[in-house]
């Protein structure tokens, strides 16, 4: 799947009950002019389902019913990444773009790469010093890009 190229970002963070919930009221901001995208995180780390559901089954129901644009996968907690076969495994079943969401650092960043349409970075990895919550680190966010390139 090509990669579509970077654009600006809005982040918008919107909580509901349901993914039709969700996706439905944050594309009411379209009738403001914005282009909105609604990335879905299944199984996010900072809830639990009501019912035990298996990933790949509520990452269909993500993309397919609540409409999200693309379906992050991330790891129990944000530092850790989740598991390749995780992110494989939702890849096998989902249509849209699938993202890594949580634990992606320079020595993981082209695994997963590799088997996921994108991933989303900021852990300690890409900050000045390692410090958690700290400054951007520039030069480890394009050492990232290098190794997804093949450099």
């Amino acid at each position: 799947m090509p990669r579509r190229p970077h654009r600006s970002l809005h982040t918008v963070e919107a909580i509901g009950e349901t993914a039709d919930e969700v996706g439905g009221g944050v594309r009411g901001l379209v009738k403001f002019g914005l282009d909105v995208a609604v990335l879905g995180d299944v199984h996010v780390k900072h809830a639990a389902p009501l019912f035990d559901v298996p990933i790949e089954d509520a990452a269909a129901d993500l993309a397919e019913r609540g409409g999200a644009d693309a379906v992050i996968v991330s790891g129990s907690r944000s530092p850790d990444p989740p598991s390749l076969e995780r992110v494989v495994s939702v890849k096998a079943v989902v249509q849209a773009p699938v993202l890594v969401g949580s634990g992606v650092s320079l020595s993981n960043v082209t695994d997963f790469y590799e088997h996921a349409d994108g991933v989303l970075i900021g852990e300690t990895d890409f900050k000045v010093d390692g410090v958690w919550g700290g400054r951007s680190d520039g030069r480890a966010y394009a050492e990232a890009a290098r190794l997804c390139r093949g450099g």
